[in-house]
């Protein structure tokens, strides 16, 4: 892919992201419910020894929407540590494209949650760039680590 379709596709990704941290924190419980809804019908797919008796209940309902939101930011920040990285890697010269690329998503992750102080019903959490740096840092990793057993194999 040419640098000039990964820059493309790193910005519409990055834009996405702060698209979705503009919705107020009303919205996004609604998603949540949307999703707690299918995974709800989802389960009543399952045969009744691997379901059990309940589906999400409204109680265990924060815990859930707690992990989904957490889901969401260390995919989200995986994903753009990859185009982050596969830009630098398209670019001759890019001395320490790894740490770079982490570097610069770990940074747009305190600027989202910068941003998201100025959003109503939304507030900043600490909770969540450490959350966006751990999904930064387990994908770059995981990239290093097949590459190196890749160059290991003589492949």
């Amino acid at each position: 892919m040419k640098p000039i379709t990964i820059i493309a596709v790193t910005i519409v990704w990055m834009s996405l992201m702060f698209f979705g941290s503009s919705i107020p924190a009303i919205s996004t419980t609604e998603i949540t419910h949307l999703i707690l809804n299918i995974l709800n019908k989802l389960i009543d797919l399952l045969p009744d020894w691997l379901r059990g008796n309940s589906p999400i209940s409204a109680e265990s309902y924060s815990c859930f929407n707690m992990v989904i939101r957490k889901i969401g930011h260390f995919v989200e920040f995986q994903i753009l540590a990859v185009l982050l990285l596969k830009l630098l890697l398209s670019i001759k010269n890019i001395r320490h494209p790894f740490i770079k690329s982490g570097l610069i998503a770990i940074a747009f992750a305190f600027l989202d949650e910068l941003y998201q102080s100025t959003v109503p019903d939304r507030s900043p959490l600490l909770l969540d760039v450490v959350v966006d740096t751990a999904g930064v840092l387990t994908v770059l990793i995981m990239i290093k680590l097949a590459r190196f057993v890749q160059v290991g194999d003589g492949s």
